[in-house]
């Protein structure tokens, strides 16, 4: 797996959360082609094919608890 920057670690952790696009680029203070570059290289790089998936890579990695 390669590793994810600080960025799409944190994009990771906000879609885990629930958050939809429009929140974490409000938060984040990026446009939409940077979340959405941001969104397809964790996918990539996970080798996960869904954004459902996100929450328990996100929860096995310990990027957030339950």
């Amino acid at each position: 797996m390669d590793k994810l920057t600080p960025l799409e670690l944190e994009v990771m952790r906000l879609l885990a959360e629930g958050l939809d696009a429009y929140s974490i680029m409000n938060w984040l203070g990026i446009d939409y082609p940077e979340y959405v570059k941001c969104k397809n290289s964790i996918l990539k790089k996970l080798k996960i094919k869904r954004i459902t998936q996100i929450l328990p890579t996100a929860v096995s990695l310990g990027l957030i608890d339950f």
